[in-house]
């Protein structure tokens, strides 16, 4: 009889034991998933003036009318005075825009540290973003206007494209650009195989995610998309009321103009949340891993500020 007892009881521990390694395997898996799409987060921040970026598990962010900041280990380091926009990381280097006294812009290569910090070239351009890619950046220029690119190393520069651009992405070895008519093209890098992608007027920015290309249809006030790959048009969501929006693979985080805030649309089941709220439509919203930096006023003057996605406080900016 004790011994029916005693097996008994070691078969119901062996299922307790059993349940509980696999609530454990759950949650590890859950915790894993969550690490990683934080860590290898995709998002938008060129079109929100490439105020942050990241690599090497430094991140790099504006202070705005400050400096150009470098985090490593926790600790913050300023490594560049002045402006600096579409913030490109490399190995060593730090590639950035800044406005130049001419009206046009500077693109700059500094070291990592701060140590050496170098125009690359000075163009007259409505645009200060720009992309790196194998080697190149990538940007637009005015009078003539092109699209055009400059090696990082040696300097030599070459047009891609002459055309008036309103807006362009250089992704996989493509240039997606929408021109001064509002219609939507790519090409190659090296100009060949030049397609159009939209036959009708879409908008004047644009930002992509997963093969898809995001406009903000300011008409209807809704964020579109469309597959490239079927060319097929759809919506997205009727939350946004402006083209201030940052397409992430963690959400959609936008700025609702009507009541100040910066919120964010679950891209499965399009439910939005309230993130913080903010002073200035001016708003850029740029996002690495787990935290947002943006654009605020403070005491009628412009600041860098950060808050995570999910609307907890972090570390201040410190001016």
């Amino acid at each position: 009889m004790e011994v029916e007892k005693l097996e008994k009881r070691l078969k119901l521990n062996k299922i307790v034991l059993s349940v509980l390694l696999i609530l454990l395997l759950i949650i590890l898996i859950v915790v894993l998933v969550k690490c990683t799409s934080v860590k290898n987060l995709i998002s938008n921040n060129d079109s929100n003036m490439g105020m942050a970026t990241s690599g090497d598990n430094y991140t790099f962010y504006y202070k705005y009318n400050s400096g150009l900041v470098k985090i490593k280990d926790g600790k913050e380091y300023q490594i560049v005075d002045g402006q600096a926009y579409s913030i490109q990381y490399d190995k060593e280097y730090v590639y950035y825009t800044t406005p130049n006294n001419n009206g046009g812009i500077d693109i700059k290569k500094a070291s990592q540290n701060g140590d050496t910090n170098e125009v690359l070239i000075s163009v007259n351009s409505e645009l200060t973003k720009m992309y790196l890619s194998d080697g190149f950046l990538y940007y637009t220029t005015s009078n003539p206007n092109t699209i055009s690119k400059i090696n990082v190393n040696n300097k030599e520069q070459s047009t891609v494209l002459t055309r008036a651009i309103l807006d362009f992405k250089v992704l996989d070895g493509i240039i997606y650009f929408i021109d001064d008519m509002r219609y939507l093209y790519q090409l190659d890098v090296n100009g060949e195989n030049y397609k159009t992608i939209e036959e009708n007027p879409i908008a004047k920015k644009f930002q992509m995610l997963d093969n898809e290309i995001y406009f903000y249809d300011e008409e209807n006030q809704k964020l579109m998309k469309i597959n490239l790959k079927n060319k097929k048009k759809s919506e997205v969501t009727d939350k946004l009321n402006c083209d201030v929006y940052n397409v992430t693979s963690n959400g959609i985080y936008y700025l609702d103009n009507n009541d100040m805030k910066i919120c964010c649309v679950d891209l499965k089941n399009k439910k939005s949340k309230e993130i913080i709220s903010v002073s200035t439509a001016n708003t850029k919203i740029n996002v690495i891993g787990n935290v947002i930096y943006y654009l605020d006023l403070d005491n009628d003057s412009y600041v860098t500020k950060r808050i995570s996605i999910k609307g907890k406080k972090v570390d201040e900016v410190k001016y």
